[in-house]
């Protein structure tokens, strides 16, 4: 039976008999399908079976991407330190060729 799965602001779908899903306005096979609500895709259970080794998908990944494409919920990260070009026991270089006095 064909289910659905809000992932941040997408939508899985997938079958819970383990085969594959048809899109149903390209006729594309998916193991399972992650949208945008909005798009409006609707699909068909087949009954062509997800290889084994296929079936367990970790789904943390997609979920981190989702919000780091998103902008949503990512950590700050500290800034870098900037390398210092000057050595700070030397003058800072005469750019303009002013006389020394």
């Amino acid at each position: 039976m064909i289910q659905t799965q809000m992932i941040g602001d997408r939508i899985r779908t997938y079958s819970d008999a383990g085969m594959q899903v048809r899109q149903d306005q390209t006729g594309v096979l998916y193991y399972d399908a992650v949208d945008v609500p909005s798009m409006g895709y609707t699909y068909t259970e087949t009954d062509i079976p997800i290889p084994k080794e296929e079936i367990n998908v970790d789904y943390t990944d997609l979920e981190m991407a989702s919000k780091f494409l998103l902008n949503d919920n990512l950590v700050e990260l500290p800034e870098q330190e900037q390398p210092d070009y000057f050595n700070e026991n030397e003058p800072e270089p005469n750019y303009f060729n002013e006389q020394e006095v």
